[in-house]
């Protein structure tokens, strides 16, 4: 059975007052950072968000806010448009951005004997829209925006997926789900089209292979009037070893 839900959150801040010059093109694709187990996490600024901040199509990047009685304070960039990693494969694209507090022993076991590692899940690629999901690893938040991404996820890896550009592949969402991770993202099908979700899964974070090379929820997943399924918000329910997927769907009667 699938729950639709509407008017679950209140427009409690307008894109004008999270970042100057936002509000050209707009503030989207929020992500509450959580724990591994899917839990916020909460600093005393209030509740950690990252989010896309565009002011045109080509100006995009990610940014952290605390939110706090309905009021929202920016902490840091994520992500700087004018900053790419070394082979500059994701230059121009840093958005939809999802960060998570690393358990202490993943901590370690990345980056040498830190007992805090954060992660930091985006769309790179550069226009139009060649795109991939990269991983970047960091100490604190903010260094996140200047760490060396890698691309964790390609087009080449699914099989009903595009290879040659334009490809698009965004908003990543990541759970833990018992000794393994779960990357659920929107990306092109070829037999579906356009903002489907598919998955990945993985033991180490470093390392991803597809759950299926199809989606895993396109046009025929539901008895639905919708052409798209985009994005996918997951939650692992450990006592009923289950999934709790919310998703944005699209169409003709939208």
């Amino acid at each position: 059975m699938v729950l639709i839900v509407e008017h679950l959150l209140s427009p409690q801040v307008l894109p004008q007052s999270w970042h100057a010059g936002s509000a050209t093109y707009g503030v989207r694709d929020p992500a509450i950072v959580c724990d591994e187990g899917g839990n916020p996490l909460s600093t005393e600024d209030g509740q950690l968000l990252a989010a896309t901040v565009s002011t045109s199509k080509t100006s995009q990047w990610s940014q952290l806010y605390a939110v706090s009685q309905g009021r929202t304070q920016i902490i840091c960039p994520l992500s700087m448009p004018e900053f790419a990693d070394r082979d500059a494969w994701d230059h121009g694209m840093q958005t939809t951005p999802q960060v998570l507090s690393l358990s202490r022993e993943l901590s370690r076991k990345l980056s040498n004997g830190r007992d805090q590692m954060f992660a930091l899940f985006y769309r790179g690629g550069s226009e139009p829209y060649d795109d991939a999901i990269g991983l970047r690893l960091a100490p604190t938040v903010q260094a996140l925006a200047f760490a060396d991404g890698i691309r964790i996820l390609t087009s080449a890896a699914f099989a009903d997926m595009p290879i040659k550009p334009p490809v698009q592949m965004g908003l990543p969402f990541v759970v833990r789900s018992e000794d393994r991770f779960v990357l659920l993202f929107e990306g092109d099908s070829k037999a579906h089209g356009a903002a489907q979700i598919f998955g990945a899964e993985s033991f180490d974070l470093l390392s991803w292979k597809p759950i299926c090379p199809e989606p895993l929820v396109h046009p025929q997943t539901f008895d639905l009037p919708n052409v798209s399924y985009a994005n996918p918000r997951l939650h692992y329910l450990g006592e009923s070893h289950a999934y709790l997927l919310a998703f944005n769907a699209s169409g003709p009667r939208d």
